[in-house]
């Protein structure tokens, strides 16, 4: 389980303070949510896409843009959701 910080992935109805629970797993499908640690120092939650000669991790939100990590560890894939702040 890992609690969300930040509003990057709302428009997949991840929002901050929720709760997700993932499949650990260093593979991910085109179109996966995945938790990813990019460039040895961040931990972020983004959608997956593999192209030609590079990864796009890419937020659900239109305020953000996508991120092309130079180097990148698929730490999981997002199974479930938890919201635990309702109001």
């Amino acid at each position: 389980m890992l609690k969300v910080k930040g509003d990057s992935m709302i428009n997949a109805g991840i929002y901050d303070k929720d709760t997700i629970i993932v499949e650990k797993t260093e593979y991910a499908k085109n179109g996966d949510i995945v938790v990813a640690l990019i460039n040895d120092d961040e931990t972020t939650v983004k959608r997956f896409f593999k192209e030609k000669n590079r990864i796009r991790l890419q937020p659900e939100n239109e305020a953000y843009s996508p991120i092309y990590p130079e180097n990148i560890s698929i730490l999981g894939v997002v199974k479930t959701l938890i919201r635990t702040d309702v109001s």
